[in-house]
């Protein structure tokens, strides 16, 4: 899945902005329409307003304990 011109996959780990503030913890994309559906929410106060991939599950397992 493409958002904001950043591809997307199910066991990526996010560093993610909620609202336009830093989230210490990662995210893991566990279900791309779970994903989806936080980035498009209309609740203004949870919605992700911008992440970077940092890494996946199975290629950096050291950061699940930070999601």
């Amino acid at each position: 899945m493409y958002y904001n011109g950043v591809e997307v996959y199910e066991g990526d780990i996010l560093k993610i902005r909620v609202n336009h503030r830093k989230v210490k913890n990662y995210y893991l994309v566990e279900d791309l329409r779970d994903f989806y559906h936080w980035c498009n929410c209309e609740d203004a106060y949870n919605w992700i307003s911008s992440f970077e991939v940092v890494g996946n599950k199975y290629e950096n397992p050291e950061l699940l304990d930070k999601c």
